[in-house]
Protein backbone atom coordinates (compact mmCIF):
# COMPACT_ATOMS: atom_id res chain seq x y z
CA UNK A 1 0.00 0.00 0.00
CA UNK A 2 1.45 3.34 -0.97
CA UNK A 3 1.71 6.26 1.45
CA UNK A 4 -1.40 8.02 0.11
CA UNK A 5 -3.61 4.99 0.58
CA UNK A 6 -2.19 4.44 4.05
CA UNK A 7 -2.96 8.05 4.91
CA UNK A 8 -6.55 7.85 3.63
CA UNK A 9 -7.01 4.61 5.56
CA UNK A 10 -5.79 6.33 8.73
CA UNK A 11 -8.23 9.24 8.23
CA UNK A 12 -11.14 6.84 7.63
CA UNK A 13 -10.16 4.86 10.75
CA UNK A 14 -10.39 8.11 12.75
CA UNK A 15 -13.84 8.75 11.28
CA UNK A 16 -14.98 5.25 12.19
CA UNK A 17 -13.69 5.71 15.75
CA UNK A 18 -15.55 9.03 16.05
CA UNK A 19 -18.78 7.32 14.95
CA UNK A 20 -18.22 4.48 17.44
CA UNK A 21 -17.74 7.02 20.24
CA UNK A 22 -21.12 8.67 19.56
CA UNK A 23 -23.74 8.03 22.20
CA UNK A 24 -26.87 6.20 21.06
CA UNK A 25 -28.85 9.43 21.41
CA UNK A 26 -26.40 11.44 19.29
CA UNK A 27 -26.24 8.68 16.67
CA UNK A 28 -30.05 8.68 16.43
CA UNK A 29 -30.02 12.48 16.11
CA UNK A 30 -27.41 12.19 13.33
CA UNK A 31 -29.54 9.61 11.51
CA UNK A 32 -32.63 11.84 11.82
CA UNK A 33 -30.77 14.87 10.49
CA UNK A 34 -30.84 16.76 13.80
CA UNK A 35 -27.03 16.62 13.94
CA UNK A 36 -24.63 17.24 11.10
CA UNK A 37 -21.19 15.66 10.77
CA UNK A 38 -18.24 17.93 10.10
CA UNK A 39 -14.54 17.32 9.77
CA UNK A 40 -11.98 19.48 11.53
CA UNK A 41 -8.26 19.48 10.83
CA UNK A 42 -6.34 20.03 14.04
CA UNK A 43 -2.75 19.63 15.10
CA UNK A 44 -2.17 16.43 17.07
CA UNK A 45 -1.60 16.74 20.80
CA UNK A 46 2.08 16.98 21.68
CA UNK A 47 3.69 13.77 22.81
CA UNK A 48 5.50 14.02 26.12
CA UNK A 49 8.64 11.98 26.66
CA UNK A 50 8.32 11.89 30.43
CA UNK A 51 4.74 10.80 30.30
CA UNK A 52 3.65 8.13 32.74
CA UNK A 53 3.28 4.77 30.98
CA UNK A 54 -0.27 3.77 30.22
CA UNK A 55 -1.92 1.36 32.58
CA UNK A 56 -1.63 -2.17 31.32
CA UNK A 57 -4.86 -3.48 29.88
CA UNK A 58 -6.64 -6.17 31.83
CA UNK A 59 -6.64 -9.68 30.44
CA UNK A 60 -9.77 -11.14 28.93
CA UNK A 61 -9.94 -13.53 31.88
CA UNK A 62 -9.98 -10.62 34.34
CA UNK A 63 -12.65 -8.84 32.32
CA UNK A 64 -14.71 -12.03 32.13
CA UNK A 65 -14.45 -12.39 35.92
CA UNK A 66 -15.77 -8.86 36.49
CA UNK A 67 -18.52 -9.46 33.93
CA UNK A 68 -19.52 -12.67 35.73
CA UNK A 69 -19.70 -10.81 39.06
CA UNK A 70 -21.92 -8.19 37.43
CA UNK A 71 -24.15 -10.91 35.99
CA UNK A 72 -24.66 -12.23 39.53
CA UNK A 73 -25.23 -8.81 41.13
CA UNK A 74 -28.60 -8.47 42.82
CA UNK A 75 -28.89 -4.69 42.58
CA UNK A 76 -27.54 -1.69 40.71
CA UNK A 77 -25.78 -0.55 43.90
CA UNK A 78 -23.98 -3.87 44.15
CA UNK A 79 -23.03 -3.54 40.48
CA UNK A 80 -21.60 -0.07 41.09
CA UNK A 81 -19.51 -1.41 44.00
CA UNK A 82 -18.17 -4.22 41.80
CA UNK A 83 -17.18 -1.81 39.02
CA UNK A 84 -15.63 0.70 41.44
CA UNK A 85 -13.54 -2.03 43.11
CA UNK A 86 -12.43 -3.58 39.81
CA UNK A 87 -11.49 -0.40 37.95
CA UNK A 88 -9.71 2.23 40.01
CA UNK A 89 -8.86 4.44 37.04
CA UNK A 90 -10.91 5.81 34.17
CA UNK A 91 -8.66 4.34 31.49
CA UNK A 92 -9.29 0.75 32.59
CA UNK A 93 -12.98 1.46 33.15
CA UNK A 94 -13.22 2.90 29.63
CA UNK A 95 -11.49 -0.18 28.19
CA UNK A 96 -13.93 -2.46 30.05
CA UNK A 97 -16.92 -0.50 28.71
CA UNK A 98 -15.56 -0.82 25.18
CA UNK A 99 -14.97 -4.55 25.76
CA UNK A 100 -18.65 -4.84 26.72
CA UNK A 101 -19.68 -2.77 23.65
CA UNK A 102 -21.19 -0.11 25.93
CA UNK A 103 -21.32 3.20 24.04
CA UNK A 104 -19.01 5.59 25.89
CA UNK A 105 -16.99 8.61 24.89
CA UNK A 106 -13.50 9.53 26.01
CA UNK A 107 -14.78 12.76 27.53
CA UNK A 108 -17.38 10.92 29.68
CA UNK A 109 -16.68 11.22 33.40
CA UNK A 110 -15.76 8.01 35.21
CA UNK A 111 -19.07 8.15 37.11
CA UNK A 112 -21.02 8.31 33.85
CA UNK A 113 -19.07 5.38 32.41
CA UNK A 114 -19.72 3.34 35.60
CA UNK A 115 -23.43 4.17 35.37
CA UNK A 116 -23.57 3.13 31.72
CA UNK A 117 -21.76 -0.16 32.40
CA UNK A 118 -24.08 -1.03 35.30
CA UNK A 119 -27.18 -0.02 33.33
CA UNK A 120 -26.13 -2.18 30.38
CA UNK A 121 -25.38 -5.21 32.55
CA UNK A 122 -27.20 -5.28 35.88
CA UNK A 123 -29.92 -2.75 35.03
CA UNK A 124 -31.12 -4.46 31.87
CA UNK A 125 -31.29 -7.84 33.58
CA UNK A 126 -33.23 -6.45 36.55
CA UNK A 127 -35.57 -4.48 34.27
CA UNK A 128 -36.27 -7.62 32.26
CA UNK A 129 -37.17 -9.47 35.44
CA UNK A 130 -39.47 -6.66 36.53
CA UNK A 131 -41.23 -6.62 33.16
CA UNK A 132 -41.75 -10.38 33.28
CA UNK A 133 -42.97 -10.03 36.84
CA UNK A 134 -41.24 -13.21 37.87
CA UNK A 135 -38.12 -11.81 39.44
CA UNK A 136 -36.21 -13.96 36.93
CA UNK A 137 -37.13 -17.20 38.71
CA UNK A 138 -38.70 -20.17 37.04
CA UNK A 139 -41.25 -22.36 38.75
CA UNK A 140 -40.06 -25.73 39.96
CA UNK A 141 -39.92 -28.23 37.15
CA UNK A 142 -39.77 -25.57 34.44
CA UNK A 143 -36.75 -25.55 32.24
CA UNK A 144 -35.52 -24.71 28.79
CA UNK A 145 -37.47 -26.45 26.12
Amino acid sequence: MDARRAFVTQVLDQLIEALRDLSDEDFDRLMQGDLEASIAFVEPAPRHRNRRPAASPATDEALEAVHARLAAAGSREEGLRIVEEAFADKQRLFAFAKWLDVPVQRNDAAKRIRDKVVTQTVGRRLSGRAVRGDGGRMAAGEGAR
